[in-house]
């Protein structure tokens, strides 16, 4: 083989390999937690609706932001993406961040909580 058909095959290779890197890295879904309000936000847990738990937050201090980034590229089925938690009395709340998710679906959500009441309830605005 000659040196250009060698330099070609490597070409098309890297591409190739930076295809498959390139959409890999955009089947991710962003969500950000912005915690505008005076008080902590505790327990709260980013999941799938069908397959669990997606990751946990123990605390999210105030005036502080929380982001995250969901690889959609392994999903096996459809779902959907909330956030949950119990408040102080141990009333459960889950919020919709994405209604429907597919495998390789990407975007972004952006979730603003404005006010914490005394037992833990989030009053929240999702974008």
């Amino acid at each position: 083989m000659n040196n250009k058909k060698k330099i070609l095959i490597g070409v098309v290779v890297v591409l190739f390999l930076v295809a498959i890197d390139v959409m890999k890295f955009s089947s991710r879904y962003k969500i950000d937690i912005n915690n505008k309000s005076d008080k902590t936000a505790n327990n709260l847990e980013l999941r799938y609706k069908v397959n669990g738990s997606i990751q946990s937050i123990s605390e999210l201090e105030p005036k502080k932001l929380w982001e995250y980034k969901v690889n959609t590229s392994e999903l096996k089925s459809e779902d959907q993406i909330l956030l949950t938690y119990k408040d102080s009395k141990g009333n459960y709340y889950e919020h919709y961040l994405v209604g429907y998710l597919e495998k390789g679906y990407r975007g972004k959500v952006n979730v603003v909580i404005n006010k914490i009441d005394d037992y833990g309830k989030l009053e929240m605005k999702i974008e």
